[in-house]
């Protein structure tokens, strides 16, 4: 029991105890403490918190420029093989039409044609 002066006593009576302490009732400038406190502790957790989203921030551009980098430098690298795929597709359609040209004007001796000075028979 904390009586009108503050002092505690035992139960049901108003009359302090041997044992009794004081008991410190809180002021103003505690209250002011208290707020000035939190209000540190907050702004040191908001920094904290911005830091870190900036970091984070920071860390997720990093990779998609780079990759934007790379894949920039793929498309290059793409375009130029089709191109060298489209040249050689070219020159190989040239070979095969010299290749039907000569195979068409060749003349036919009976089924198989023998090639010049082989000196090999077929049946």
């Amino acid at each position: 029991y904390v009586g009108p002066d503050g002092y505690v006593g035992s139960y049901g009576t108003m009359e302090p105890s041997a044992s009794a302490s004081r008991i410190p009732l809180p002021s103003a400038t505690d209250d002011l403490i208290a707020i000035a406190v939190y209000a540190v502790c907050g702004a040191v957790l908001l920094g904290l918190i911005l830091i870190t989203a900036f970091v984070v921030a920071l860390l997720r551009r990093r990779p998609i420029t780079r990759s934007r980098q790379v894949r920039g430098q793929m498309e290059v690298e793409e375009t130029r093989i089709m191109q060298e795929i489209y040249r050689s597709l070219g020159k190989m359609e040239n070979r095969i039409e010299a290749l039907e040209t000569l195979l068409l004007e060749r003349p036919r001796t009976g089924v198989y044609s023998e090639p010049a000075g082989c000196g090999m028979r077929r049946p």
